[in-house]
């Protein structure tokens, strides 16, 4: 039989493991100035990003959705590339997790990764769920953007604007190497799919 005192310091015990619990399930930081396109996140998930998955692309439609995601696989965007017309806007939808959607750009210490013509873009950090961030894309061209938090394990995306020619995109171009290697291994693998979707449709 359990005594009082038995029961009472199990209860202690259990109360104080699910806050220690709770304090791990969320290290990351909101955006700021200070932080922009830096990661302060240290989770030690394994990684196992679903962009090793190729799904297909069909485009351009006029919208386009993406969720935003953490799940036993890992941190990403679903899909990994959208495909809309000059003139479309995608809306990035939180599922679960906190996330941004940021463009490659220098104004976050990033190499550009986007067309010459066109704004950077934030999403801010997007914290509860069903949260939203939308952009319209005027600029005919290759996208790439990432998730501040969650860059370094992968978590990059892209947006294919119009009907672009691959030749000179920036979103195109080889990974740079100040990028986290997830990061570059994951751009490795959008940029040959979407180089593969232009030249099956162009």
């Amino acid at each position: 039989m359990i005594s009082r005192r038995t029961f009472v310091t199990t209860g202690i015990s259990s109360v104080i493991l699910s806050g220690l619990v709770g304090c791990t399930e969320s290290t990351e930081q909101p955006r700021n100035e200070s932080n922009a396109g830096k990661s302060t996140h240290h989770d030690t998930r394994e990684n196992t990003n679903d962009h090793k998955h190729n799904q297909e692309v069909s485009g351009p439609v006029d919208q386009a959705e993406v969720a935003m995601i953490t799940n036993e696989s890992g941190y990403h965007f679903d899909p990994h590339i959208v495909w809309v017309s000059k003139g479309g806007t995608v809306t990035w939808i939180l599922e679960s997790g906190s996330h941004t959607a940021t463009s490659y750009h220098p104004t976050f210490d990033k190499p550009r990764r986007i067309p010459n013509a066109a704004a950077a873009w934030d999403s801010g950090m997007l914290t509860k769920k069903g949260a939203t961030f939308e952009r319209t894309f005027e600029d005919e061209g290759i996208y790439d953007y990432f998730c501040i938090p969650h860059e370094y394990r992968g978590m990059v995306g892209s947006v294919i604007v119009g009907h672009p020619k691959a030749r000179d995109q920036p979103g195109l171009a080889p990974s740079q190497q100040s990028l986290p290697k997830e990061a570059q291994a994951a751009i490795k693998r959008l940029n040959a799919q979407v180089t593969q979707t232009l030249e099956n449709t162009n």
